[in-house]
């Protein structure tokens, strides 16, 4: 009989995560084995045209049920039976072109996962919102770029994709009481050249909207979909999303720290957001020095791909994890030697640090 694991708010289980390594004083004293984060890459492909990414620009997959349902089974043998377990279902593109996704939701609720999704709301219609909050989700995070339609929608690739997510921000509310559920709601921003001195606007906006629960900002260090877009600066293709006014740069982020001390609906920690700042500011040097002391949080995580293969850190693991009952054991032992690898990983330019909260 499945084990019922207390489900709350995913920010708040966020929150306890990266508490919980910060009480560790040596890699020897971390639970390897003991999974609290799953991953599902539901989909490979979008409907949008952002800036940030080139996954539109591939064929469209999408993760089968049947080959979900044998990763999530394997992986919920290994989820730690104290903590907090949560499932984001996410993708190399949006994941509601998973026509499955409230079914895949529906049988990791079955489980006792919290569960979250990212979307970008283009095809998230009311109708659709309302099967995901009835589906169980804990936590949905929409992206939004700016307050700022013309901003916003300049970066997202699509006119008219401001107008969607505000109108979903309304649809949400009203299903809130009606369906009476506990579903939070979160935005989710990637800082950019665009947008970075909009983002004080963007805190303080969603800061009076009492609907949403947070916003989590993540700069930017790479185009998703194109593995020649390491450290953009230097990037002739993509440098024009990087940030390259150091006045905007430190004036931008001091007052994000004061909104943060404040207790603005900020998710990010001010650690996290010192040290988007000093990246920005000199990403080389950033590279070198501070991201030796930054704590990998991935080790305990697992990631299912669209072919039901699963990952831990894509940048050390040269090939993902085939699922089968009978090799359960042989796979447990190459994700602790994973998990091992990962703790002592020295990966330069790494988003999931850079943006860790």
């Amino acid at each position: 009989m499945y084990k019922k694991i207390k489900k709350k708010c995913l920010a708040s289980a966020s929150g306890r995560f990266n508490d919980y390594f910060k009480k560790k004083t040596s890699h020897s004293n971390i639970n390897i084995e003991k999974i609290i984060g799953i991953h599902v890459n539901v989909i490979e492909g979008c409907n949008s045209r952002c800036l940030t990414c080139e996954f539109w620009k591939i064929p469209i997959k999408t993760l089968d049920y049947n080959k979900f349902k044998e990763a999530i089974d394997f992986s919920y043998k290994l989820i730690a039976n104290d903590k907090e377990v949560y499932i984001t279902f996410v993708g190399s593109g949006e994941p509601l072109l998973n026509k499955n996704i409230c079914e895949l939701i529906n049988y990791s609720n079955s489980l006792g996962l919290n569960s979250s999704i990212v979307t970008n709301s283009l095809i998230l219609s009311k109708k659709k919102l309302k099967n995901l909050i009835k589906s169980g989700i804990t936590f949905i995070n929409l992206s939004l770029e700016s307050n700022n339609p013309i901003i916003n929608d300049k970066i997202r690739g699509i006119k008219g994709h401001h107008t969607r997510v505000i109108k979903n921000i309304e649809n949400f509310e009203q299903l809130q009481s009606q369906e009476k559920t506990k579903c939070g709601l979160g935005i989710m921003t990637v800082v950019t050249s665009y947008n970075l001195d909009n983002l004080v606007n963007l805190v303080k906006w969603v800061n009076e909207k009492k609907i949403i629960r947070n916003i989590n900002l993540s700069a930017i260090n790479t185009v998703f979909g194109d593995q020649n877009s390491i450290l953009l600066k230097n990037n002739t293709k993509h440098n024009h999303l990087w940030p390259k006014n150091s006045k905007i740069i430190e004036k931008v982020y001091d007052e994000l720290i004061k909104l943060k001390i404040q207790n603005f609906k900020i998710l990010n920690s001010i650690d996290s957001l010192q040290n988007q700042k000093e990246f920005f500011l000199n990403p080389e040097k950033f590279n070198n020095n501070r991201f030796q002391n930054i704590q990998c949080n991935v080790e305990n995580k697992i990631t299912i791909n669209t072919d039901g293969t699963i990952n831990l850190c894509p940048s050390i693991q040269d090939n993902p994890i085939k699922i089968h009952e009978n090799t359960f054991f042989y796979n447990k032992k190459i994700i602790q030697k994973l998990q091992h690898d990962i703790l002592k990983c020295k990966f330069q330019n790494c988003h999931i640090k850079l943006n860790c909260r």
